[in-house]
């Protein structure tokens, strides 16, 4: 495959698929800067892995796993932030 048509390809992915991803990672992680990087994080794992989605297979239903599965793990990375952040004492402490 040329880079004239990856290029081409990406284009109308993005332009197929950036607004309803956005709008999907936006309900799941609650905000926009987090929703935006977290579809462009999407985007690029969903190109470097292009070759995996099946001949005839729809791209927009991929497309969005993608993006779920990528703040799924955003959420669970913030997750085991806030955890790692309270002290033991509270873990620890009997009543």
């Amino acid at each position: 495959m040329s880079d004239a048509v990856d290029v081409d390809e990406l284009q109308t992915w993005l332009e197929d698929g950036y607004a309803s991803s956005v709008r999907t990672a936006y309900l799941i992680l609650g905000n926009r800067p987090d929703a935006e990087d977290a579809v462009q994080e999407s985007f690029l794992r969903a190109w470097k892995f292009r070759d995996s989605l099946a001949t005839g297979s729809s791209f927009k239903p991929w497309l969005y796993r993608v993006v779920v599965n990528t703040c799924n793990s955003k959420l669970a990375k913030r997750f085991r932030t806030v955890i790692d952040d309270v002290p033991m004492t509270i873990w620890t402490t009997s009543p």
